[in-house]
């Protein structure tokens, strides 16, 4: 933590942001963090800040775990015979799939995260699906659990098929 009123260099910055790569928190050091963060609301402009700083965040790591609703997408994308790019950053938007043949976005729209967001920015969604058009996608189109039930599989699969 920087002494107050003393100014890291962005070399200094990096360094510290390197050392700290590999290196997950601990179980008590998230706990902690959540406590300190409970009931916390964020700015419009820090929302904005972290919306921007996330897709390349998550682009950038190991994000190799699907959820069940972006498997079943995967399969239906397969069983389709689309080519299609897993987790793709569009702007500052992080994408589920993206068809760059056909420049379409789908996304598995899961009841309990999209249902949340919608409840606490109303038409969040639609904002995002704007910007996502304006940035040259044909169309992006949302499946939820209902649509993707057939091709849900039970348990966890063995190997990823993306």
């Amino acid at each position: 933590m920087p002494r107050k009123g003393y100014k890291q260099t962005p070399e200094h910055r990096e360094r510290i942001g390197l050392a700290k790569v590999g290196n997950p928190r601990s179980a008590e050091v998230r706990a902690k963090i959540s406590k300190t963060m409970a009931g916390r609301k964020l700015s419009v402009e820090t929302r904005r800040k972290m919306a921007l700083a996330s897709p390349k965040r998550m682009q950038n790591s190991d994000y190799s775990s699907p959820t069940t609703l972006e498997q079943a997408l995967s399969l239906l994308l397969q069983d389709a015979g689309l080519e299609f790019e897993a987790q793709v950053a569009i702007r500052n938007r992080l994408v589920d799939f993206f068809v760059p043949s056909h420049k379409l976005v789908f996304e598995a729209d899961g009841s309990y995260w999209h249902r949340r967001h919608e409840f606490e920015d109303p038409g969040c969604e639609n904002r995002r699906d704007e910007e996502l058009l304006e940035a040259g996608v044909t169309a992006v189109i949302h499946l939820n659990e209902i649509d993707l039930d057939s091709y849900k599989t039970v348990g966890t699969p063995t190997e990823s098929r993306y």
